[in-house]
């Protein structure tokens, strides 16, 4: 059966399911003129933001910015090139020389190391302007000795051939994340950084009483914002901020009742706990619970997480449970970076005390 909605639930829906952090534009555009139900958020990716924050510091020619853009566009969600700077010479039929000077100019970008090669490329980066003789003695491997590219075998010949405690506060650098074992992104997914700093749920202990809230209120509608038909999107906005806000409340204060020894004592109490369940003691269809926590982060006592996460069907798959876990597990074991999955994944279960797959689906899950 077909379901017909009219303009004004069209428009509760439309604000039920913005974040936060929209509101600032959908305000913009709505106040210009544009119908608030054509409004679509607008996300730039990755290799968009990272042309945008690069534009600001270079002043390139078009021939720089299309091998800058060939180069940002082959680089694979984990921050290494995925294409050697020869084959984008050769497709774009410029000089490697260039390439690789553009390409250490992205490598050099924020002192993130995108555009690294490989890890031994990337991990000769982050020494080489470090005066240390333990940092000396590994440049030595990597330079003249070394034929591994990715972590593990080269972490496995750096153990061999380093000293013990040089090793050992090597790998105590990679458990504090002074060295890191990819290209950094953190800061480029402009949009989970933003939703992060500006929660559309808080829940917290105040003087040993909980606080559920939720952002925004009908109160923080511009004065300006009217909308293309006036004054009838500005009281639907009004209606739609209250109900959504109602909502959140209720959501926030029915996880508080459902997951109170997660929010009190920390990730490892959190339970089972599915939307439709939820749903139903809120007397609302699962859809509009889907609505009203997709992409809304909470902030809790133990960090800000994604609204959907505090919701999982098998503890051994949440992103939450298995995030602290492995976090545990580095912090106390440096050298847990050359384990092999089967290993930690063990390590996983004996910790959370729950069955876990492999680590391998654990940091894809986290992902």
């Amino acid at each position: 059966m077909l379901l017909r909605f009219s303009l004004r639930q069209r428009f509760l829906l439309k604000i039920l399911s913005l974040p936060r952090w929209q509101f600032g534009r959908f305000w913009r555009e709505c106040g210009a003129g544009a119908n608030p139900l054509d409004y679509v958020p607008v996300t730039n990716t990755f290799q968009e933001e990272l042309m945008r924050r690069m534009a600001l510091h270079y002043d390139n020619g078009a021939e720089e910015k299309q091998i800058l853009g060939e180069l940002v566009g082959n680089v694979g969600k984990w921050g290494f090139l995925e294409e050697t700077p020869s084959n984008i010479a050769a497709t774009l039929g410029c000089s490697p020389e260039v390439v690789e000077i553009l390409r250490k100019n992205l490598q050099q970008f924020e002192g993130r190391g995108i555009g690294s090669l490989h890890f031994r490329d990337f991990l000769r980066f982050q020494l080489e302007n470090q005066k240390n003789e333990d940092f000396g003695r590994v440049l030595r491997v990597l330079n003249w000795q070394c034929a591994h590219n990715q972590i593990v075998p080269l972490l496995r010949l750096l153990h061999g051939r380093l000293p013990r405690e040089s090793f050992d506060h090597i790998m105590n650098l990679f458990a504090r994340r002074r060295l890191l074992p990819h290209p950094s992104l953190d800061g480029l997914h402009w949009e989970t950084e933003l939703a992060a700093a500006e929660p559309d749920l808080q829940i917290e202990c105040v003087d040993g009483k909980w606080i559920v809230q939720a952002f925004p209120s009908a109160d923080e509608i511009p004065p300006a914002f009217l909308g293309a038909d006036g004054g009838a999107s500005l009281k639907h906005a009004r209606d739609g901020l209250r109900w959504r806000h109602d909502l959140l409340v209720k959501i926030g204060q029915a996880l508080l009742d459902r997951q109170k020894k997660f929010f009190e004592r920390g990730p490892q109490f959190l339970k089972i706990l599915l939307q439709k369940d939820l749903a139903a003691g809120l007397t609302v269809s699962p859809s509009t619970i889907t609505r009203a926590v997709g992409e809304k982060f909470v902030r809790t006592p133990h960090g800000t997480y994604p609204c959907e996460q505090l919701f999982c069907r098998s503890l051994g798959k949440s992103p939450i449970l298995l995030e602290f876990g492995l976090r545990h597990i580095s912090r106390n074991n440096p050298e847990s970076f050359l384990w092999s999955n089967q290993r930690r994944a063990e390590e996983l279960q004996k910790f959370l005390g729950i069955p876990i797959a492999s680590a391998k689906s654990a940091k894809s899950e986290i992902r």
